[in-house]
């Protein structure tokens, strides 16, 4: 018996922000094996719904891709935070769209 799984933390739309790529949204729905979650996996899964986090790293020298756990840096103004924002959560919204 499989049980549907609601995940109540994920940092999906920072690792699709962190691309910086067109194709970030068409890489998660089609199954891209980075990070813990694409679309694929949360259907084999038995994903049911979850909290898509968004969160503003703040980065000395530039981004690390590779590293979606960075080391806390200087703050972040409030306009980058803002962008930053409105980037993933427009990144859901494209979800929402490309998926339905």
């Amino acid at each position: 018996m499989r049980y549907p799984v609601f995940d109540g933390h994920n940092d999906v739309l920072l690792r699709l922000w962190l691309k910086k790529s067109t194709k970030a949204v068409s890489d998660f729905i089609d199954g891209d094996a980075e990070g813990h979650l694409d679309l694929p996996r949360m259907h084999d899964g038995g994903f049911a719904g979850g909290l898509f986090a968004i969160y503003t790293p703040s980065f000395d020298d530039g981004i690390d891709r590779e590293n979606l756990n960075p080391t806390p840096y200087a703050p972040v103004s409030q306009l980058i935070a803002a962008q930053t924002t409105y980037e993933m959560a427009n990144l859901l919204f494209e979800l929402e769209r490309e998926i339905q």
